[in-house]
């Protein structure tokens, strides 16, 4: 009964402290909601069969999203960083 009752409080304590704790996002990450194609359609895939980036460090295959993010790279030690805006 002792094991059940012990069980029980760690349960509860874990549920209370989880409602009570909200996530924290990092400094640097976007969380606007906004997920429209900039006007300037700089990064626009108008149709489905629309030409990939140019020069993608990534190889992949032309798909259906209606523009692409609006990314830029770093080079640091021998490594390329995306960072994505």
């Amino acid at each position: 009964m002792k094991k059940n009752a012990s069980k029980f409080l760690l349960l509860f304590v874990f549920a209370f402290f989880s409602l009570c704790l909200t996530a924290q996002s990092a400094p640097d990450e976007d969380t606007n909601p906004d997920i429209t194609c900039p006007i300037s359609g700089e990064f626009a895939n108008t149709t489905r069969t629309s030409s990939d980036l140019p020069n993608p460090v990534n190889v992949g295959t032309i798909d259906d999203r209606s523009c692409y993010a609006d990314y830029s790279e770093s080079f640091v030690n021998g490594n390329t960083w995306v960072y994505i805006t």
